[in-house]
């Protein structure tokens, strides 16, 4: 009995030790589980309602294409097309020798190229052949069908495209292999036009059977397809214009290049830029790089008479002559600091204003000599030379005028007619803008407007005036001056009928090795309607065979661009009218 008692004694702690650690037990898990409560909703909350979040969030990819170039009538110059591109896997492509002879047809190449390719087991990427027509794909299924044969892939590539091929090829400029601007255009906006992928989150949810709900944007509506867009200040029509007129001409006197610039002088607005040799854009690649250069803003020449502008307008500013004073031009031949210098044609008494009209480099002189050297260089660098005009394209030249150093007192027999600077076509006709724009220097342009996908307008790029160079008296006394050139003197060949033209002729003389060449450069700057300009035109034609004065190799073009130009501007408001908003 007293075994049993304590027996049963024993067994009691012990029920009682085990109900004591049970429930103590389940305290500590209650307070475990209050702790993880407490780091779920408080330590660890905001890590927990991410991971939450994107169980309920879904990634959308789309890639944006390179923006399009468009011309100022709203016609596509620039766009992009949907290639192919074929690469390979070496490491566990079988039968390359096959594979790279079936291939090497349509890729244009030899198989030994292809099968070097092939052959390079150590690694795993390599491309075959980039950026093929869909076509060409058609002409490799016929003899292998590449999408069965394991270790070669086919990706989508945009790849640039021009329409309009050669035109505006310069302004424009092209991109490399990987869609990234080289030059023109393509080039200096790059950053605006270049193409991405673009992701966006969305919110994802889910029906009662688990089904998606397709969320708001998930289609395309909600994302662009295209980066920005350029609007340019050319006009395609004056453009085309533009182009002919100096393929013929430089064909017909043989020359070695050209240029052509079209401008709106009162903005600033390049309305046409050419050059001779153009080239395909489309066909960059396989071009001669001296067809590739912008000659309009990179090639820098002497601009020979062309440059009386200045000189005149300097000298009527600052007062030191009148239009009807009347200087001695030495009847052709005149000595002065050690040096000789002539006119085409001998003349003796002439008016300021006869000077410009007959272009005599004798009277200039003098003209500029009672100005004085200081006076002088001031007016060429306000009116722009010796620095780059900042003209919204690439490669631009600042032209050269170390001259005004270095020549001492001889830079004032040569430099105010021309000789001893060298100057751009588009710092010669920005200084001509000057004339047309009573006195104002404007900066030239070429960007007009810059578009979303949509075509909706992001920015405007709007005229800007550099400074005043010059009185709007005296801008106006020169193109009177002006008007004299083209009506009775060296630019007669510039008429444009129904139209009063105010222009100047050049003929430059070549340097070359140890003096002045036998080889010219032929030019004629000019504006018109005369009082009222709406178009200002640059002509240069570099080594013209034959005949190479600027009056009968240069005038004639602007003459022959003017006429067509100016019947579009004044019968359908292309080149001055507003933007199209169809």
């Amino acid at each position: 009995m007293r075994r049993i008692i304590e027996c049963f004694i024993v067994n009691s702690s012990s029920r009682r030790f085990r109900i004591v650690s049970l429930f103590v037990f389940i305290e500590f898990c209650f307070i475990l589980l209050i702790i993880r409560f407490f780091i779920i909703q408080y330590v660890k909350a905001a890590d927990y309602r991410q991971r939450a979040n994107k169980q309920f969030q879904i990634i959308l990819k789309s890639k944006i294409k390179r923006g399009t170039i468009y011309s100022r009538n709203m016609n596509e110059l620039a766009i992009n097309r949907d290639t192919l591109s074929v690469w390979a896997d070496p490491s566990v492509i079988k039968h390359p020798q096959n594979i790279a002879a079936a291939l090497a047809p349509s890729f244009g190449c030899t198989p030994e190229k292809l099968l070097t390719l092939l052959n390079q087991k150590n690694r795993k990427f390599v491309w075959l052949k980039r950026k093929l027509d869909y076509s060409i794909l058609r002409q490799i299924h016929q003899r292998l069908d590449i999408t069965k044969i394991y270790g070669i892939g086919i990706l989508v590539e945009e790849k640039r495209f021009y329409p309009k091929g050669k035109l505006a090829s310069h302004v424009i400029g092209c991109v490399n292999f990987d869609n990234e601007g080289v030059d023109g255009i393509e080039k200096l906006y790059n950053s605006h036009m270049t193409s991405y992928y673009y992701e966006e989150t969305q919110p994802l949810s889910k029906d009662g059977k688990n089904r998606l709900i397709r969320p708001v944007g998930l289609n395309d509506n909600g994302m662009p397809h295209y980066n920005r867009g350029i609007i340019l200040t050319i006009d395609e029509f004056i453009q085309d214009i533009t182009e002919e007129e100096l393929a013929n001409a430089c064909e017909k006197y043989s020359a070695k290049s050209g240029t052509v610039i079209v401008m709106n002088p009162k903005t600033g607005e390049v309305i046409a830029l050419a050059n001779y040799p153009s080239y395909d854009l489309n066909l960059y690649s396989k071009t001669d790089e001296i067809c590739k250069r912008n000659r309009a803003i990179w090639a820098m020449y002497e601009p020979g008479s062309v440059f009386k502008i200045v000189t005149i307008s300097a000298a009527l500013e600052e007062g030191v002559v009148n239009p009807s004073d009347t200087i001695y031009c030495e009847l052709g031949e005149y000595s002065i600091f050690g040096r000789t210098i002539h006119d085409d044609t001998p003349y003796g008494w002439l008016t300021v204003s006869e000077i410009i009209e007959k272009s005599s480099n004798i009277g200039v002189t003098k003209i500029a000599n009672r100005l004085g050297k200081e006076a002088f260089e001031k007016y060429i660098r306000a009116f722009g030379f010796g620095k780059k005009t900042n003209i919204d394209l690439p490669y631009e030249a600042k032209g050269n005028i170390r001259a005004l150093n270095r020549w001492g007192k001889h830079v004032m027999i040569y430099a105010p007619w021309g000789q001893g600077i060298s100057v751009t076509s588009l710092q010669m006709l920005s200084a001509m803008n000057v004339i047309a724009n009573n006195g104002l220097l404007m900066k030239p342009y070429i960007v007009k407007e810059i578009v979303d996908d949509k075509g909706k307008v992001i920015e405007t790029i709007v005229p800007k005036a550099e400074r005043r160079v010059i009185s709007a008296k005296t801008a106006q006394t020169v193109t009177q001056m002006l008007v004299s050139v083209v009506e009775s003197g060296t630019g007669k060949m510039a008429q444009v009928k129904g139209y009063q033209v105010a222009g100047k002729t050049g003929t430059a003389q070549k340097a070359g090795k140890g003096g002045y060449s036998d080889k010219y450069i032929g030019s004629f700057v000019g504006f018109l309607p005369a009082d009222n300009p709406g178009l200002s035109i640059i002509v240069v034609i570099d080594e013209p065979q034959g005949e190479y004065h600027g009056g009968k190799v240069a005038a004639p073009i602007f003459k022959a661009i003017a006429e067509k130009a100016m019947y579009l501007v004044e019968a359908h408001k292309i080149a001055l009218g507003e933007r199209n908003s169809e």
